[in-house]
Order: C-alpha cells, then structure tokens, then sequence
C-alpha cells in the first residue's frame, strides 16, 4: 500500500527533475522509472536499513538534478552536518562501548619480596609466588568476585611467572575468561642476575636521584617504563573502541607495582612530582577506575597513599589527580604570547621619531583575544606614548629653529659690520 501510494509521486518528481538536465522529455520518462524502481525495492527492504535506503536515494535525485545554487549549498550544508553527526555519533558509540571498569591487580607476594638474594641466581620474570602470595590472590579473588558479580571480563596478563600464577587463582575463582599476555605490561627491568649489595647501593642512589629518572646499570628507568605504557595505551584503547570485538563489561590488568603507578601517570596526566609522592600498592592491591555515566572517561576510585605519611599523617591522592583533567601540567600556556606578524622579526627597530619606539598596533587575531578593557588601556597607553613623540619632535623642531635663526642673525650682523667698515675706508 505504501509502494503503490508513493509511485505516482515519485514519477512527477522524477521527471520533472530529470527533464531540468536532460531537457528531453524520453530521458525523463526513462530515468523517472528507473527512481521509481528503486523507491520500490527500497520499501520492500527490511524496516532497519529501509530508512537509509530511501536516504541514499534522495541523495541520488539531488545530485543527479541541475538545481539551483541555493538548493546546491543547502545540500552541501546537509551533508555536511550528516557527516559531522555521524562521526560524532561513532564517537560516542565507542566511548558507551567501554567497559565500566578497568581493575588493575598487582601479583602476589612471590619469592623475590621475602629474600632479595634470589635475584641473584634466579631471573626476575621466573620468580613464582610464595605460599603467602598465592592466599592473597585467593583474598582478591573473592573481593573481585564480590565486586563484579556475574560481568563479563578480559584480562590483560605481565607474562612474568608471579603475575601469570595470580591471574591463573583469579580465574578459579572468579571465573573463565579471554586473557591477553601483554609484554608491555612487565616489571621494571633491574638488570639480569642482581647482586644483592650492588641492588642495595642503587635503591639508596635511587631515592636521592628519583623514581622516575633513575636508571639503573643494565636496566630501565621510570621514563623507559613510561614509554611502554604509551605505546601500550595504543592498543589498550583500539581494542575497547573497536566495534568488531566483543564487549566486555571489566578489563583486569595483573601486572607489577611501578608499572600500575605508570598507568594511572600515563592516564590522568599526572606530573613527575606527583607521581613521585604516589605509594606503591601492595601485593594483590585493586586500583579501580569507573567510568562516568554517560561518557567514555574514567575516574580514580580507590584510596591509595599519597604523600610523606611519616610527617603529615596518612592521606590518599588529592581529588584533581583522580580524573583526566583537559591539560596537563607539564604543558605550557602560552595562549597570552603575541607577535607581530606584519613585521619581519630580523628588521632592526626603526629608531625615526626623535628616537621614540614606534606605536605599532598589535594584530588583529591577538586583538580580538583580549578583553575590552586591556584594549582601552593599550589604546590609552599608545595615545600617550604619541603625545610623548610628538611634543618631543616639536620641542626638537623648535630648538633648530631657533638654532638657524641664530645662526641667520650672526651672518646678518657680521655682513652688516663688514659693510659698514667697507664704507669707513679711504
């Protein structure tokens, strides 16, 4: 019924618009039909896609016709805003696509946290969990679990032998998943086999020197790790946008202390001076990161020790460093910095004008920056700078004035006398 109720219509405009190019009435008739075929098929298509059928026809009528410029431009305007929505629209599709957490676990305690002297003969991505570790991956299971409830989940895995232990308990307890074994995702690297005097030495160095820049012989820096953790981000956040993967509802990352402290850095933009004051977790301690309603950013959620807690007491990261703030602390505002462009910046100064700096008007892009009142002080000031130049030009012209004429009147007065003393001769 809607097909027949649309085919008389759609051949009027058919052929009125094909006889405004083609100016023959055959070439109407004949394009007009085959329109009229396709908004045919185009309702019998299936409800989801008969919407964007009849679209797409539209937009062939429109192109195919010679309309008016006014028509053109109110197309390429529409067009326009289709393209600007749907982008805007993909964009939030892959933001609400994000999962609603994103957990990050440290491993278990392993054997390197009860004898530091293990490093030295056994490498440091082959060191397993001790029997207290493996009760504290038990203990976050079930916090997990009691958090998560009956989510789906992905886990991100360090492919260190402690942190591959402590996902493997999670997963007992909280259930099956997809995991991902990440490389990025490992410990710092302190060098190979460590000698248990020479790692205390550094640690010592490394506390006077800093967290973040120190690195150590044969190893990495906070800075290296910090690296990894941008390229990770890459493929982090490709993998939750991508409308072609599953989603799920928690992506849990097991890594290690320092890179969990990177993360968080990386993520809310943190300086080095607060990443310095921010405490390493403990072994099997949860970070959680929420994401806001109604967008694709998250926000810190748990309390983790910041600061001197020996001088000032324990307190947790200050509430601007839980979010992902617009600008980051380590950039540089330079929104109030103007040049000239009509000048080109190797002239040398022009020094005319009695030696007064010329009033040359500021541009007017960085005028149209600043407010009303800097301009009515910046057109007071150049007004009197003016004045300034102006009363010293005439002062200045005054004085040669009075100069030539003094000069005038001794050439007078020495041709007068000359003469005089001419006429006083025999």
């Amino acid at each position: 019924t809607v097909s027949r109720n649309w085919l008389p219509p759609s051949l009027l405009i058919g052929i009125y618009i094909v006889y405004i190019k083609e100016k023959t009435m055959g070439a109407a008739f004949g394009r007009a039909i085959s329109y009229s075929c396709l908004l045919l098929i185009a309702y019998n298509i299936p409800e989801k896609l008969r919407r964007i059928s009849v679209f797409l026809l539209l937009v062939t009528l429109l192109k195919d016709a010679k309309t008016p410029k006014s028509l053109g431009s109110w197309y390429n305007r529409m067009m326009g805003w289709v393209g600007i929505s749907l982008s805007q629209a993909a964009v939030r599709l892959r933001m609400l696509r994000r999962p609603r957490r994103i957990i990050l676990i440290r491993h278990g305690e392993s054997q390197g946290n009860v004898d530091k002297s293990v490093y030295a003969r056994i490498p440091d991505n082959k060191l397993e969990l001790s029997p207290k570790g493996k009760m504290q991956a038990v203990a976050a299971a079930k916090k997990l679990k009691e958090m998560i409830g009956d989510e789906s989940l992905l886990y991100y895995t360090s492919p260190y032998t402690r942190a591959r232990q402590t996902h493997q308990i999670l997963s007992e307890w909280v259930g099956q998943a997809p995991h991902i074994v990440e490389a990025r995702l490992r410990e710092q690297d302190f060098g190979n086999f460590q000698n248990p005097e020479q790692m205390r030495h550094s640690m010592e160095e490394r506390a006077n020197f800093g967290r973040f820049y120190y690195r150590f012989a044969s190893g990495e820096s906070g800075a290296d790790v910090y690296d990894r953790m941008s390229s990770f981000f890459n493929t982090f956040f490709r993998h939750m946008d991508t409308l072609e993967r599953n989603r799920y509802d928690n992506y849990i990352i097991v890594s290690h202390g320092l890179t969990m402290r990177l993360f968080l850095m990386r993520y809310l933009k943190w300086s080095v001076e607060q990443f310095e004051q921010v405490h390493n977790p403990d072994n099997c301690e949860m970070w959680v990161l929420e994401r806001k309603f109604g967008s694709g950013r998250y926000e810190l959620k748990t309390e983790i020790k910041y600061g001197n807690t020996s001088v000032t007491g324990p307190h947790s990261v200050p509430a601007g460093m839980r979010r992902v703030r617009r600008k980051s602390p380590m950039s540089m505002d330079f929104s109030n910095c103007t040049r000239n462009s009509s000048r080109n910046p190797l002239d040398p100064i022009s020094t005319s004008n009695g030696g007064c700096p010329p009033a040359a008007a500021s541009s007017s892009k960085s005028n149209n920056r600043k407010s009303a009142s800097l301009q009515k002080k910046e057109r007071v000031s150049v007004d009197i700078a003016a004045t300034y130049c102006s009363d010293n030009n005439n002062n200045t012209h005054h004085q040669k004035t009075e100069e030539v004429k003094g000069q005038q009147q001794a050439t007078a007065n020495e041709s007068e006398s000359s003469s005089s003393f001419r006429d006083s001769l025999p």
